[in-house]
């Protein structure tokens, strides 16, 4: 390879390092407001909202289980209770009960998934610098700026290592979203048997 060749593929690694590097600092810039924009958006008001819903939907839900209890075994609250028969419909009973046993596990964890997601965008900033860093070690290894393997090796392992913590923060952010989205949705329901 000649001098001039040498250059241009020295320039190019470096303009490509350079313009990978602006993409991360980008990708700072936004994760660092990650852990305020969840709190500005759940904390106050929307996390109580949807605490008071699924606490509505649970208390919906026992009284409904309640009603059908009393007309399914023609059960008097004044007297004992002594089922004599099984009741006619035994799916609703199990559907209900299960409705409740989601709504009450969502209102237990929903805070803590909320907390969960503003670390999870704390994590990131450290992250996106291992990938900065690895980025920054591979490019003067390929740029022959300087000729070390430790620095080539070095460079490889952080930035793998960082891009597997990256998926893996990824997936419990989409996983932590989606949980809260459907704690939300189930927030605004009511008892049903269907």
């Amino acid at each position: 390879m000649t001098y001039s060749a040498m250059t241009d593929y020295n320039f190019t690694v470096i303009g490509i390092a350079v313009a990978f590097l602006v993409a991360v600092a980008a990708g700072i810039y936004k994760v660092a407001n990650h852990r305020l924009s969840i709190y500005r958006e759940w904390m106050p008001q929307r996390l109580g909202n949807v605490s008071a819903g699924l606490n509505e939907l649970a208390l919906s839900v026992i009284y409904e289980l309640h009603n059908r209890i009393v007309n399914e075994f023609n059960y008097d609250p004044s007297e004992g209770f002594w089922p004599s028969t099984p009741p006619q419909d035994p799916t609703s009973l199990q559907k209900l009960i299960k409705q409740y046993t989601r709504a009450i596990r969502y209102k237990e964890s929903v805070e803590i998934d909320v907390r969960r997601l503003m670390t999870v965008g704390g994590t990131m900033v450290g992250i996106l610098f291992a990938l900065a860093i690895g980025g920054s070690l591979i490019s003067i290894h390929h740029s022959n700026v300087v000729e070390s393997q430790v620095i080539a090796i070095s460079g490889y392992c952080v930035f793998l290592f960082a891009s597997f913590l990256g998926i893996v923060a990824l997936i419990l952010h989409v996983v932590l979203k989606h949980k809260l989205g459907n704690a939300e949705i189930l927030s605004n329901k009511r008892a049903s048997s269907a």
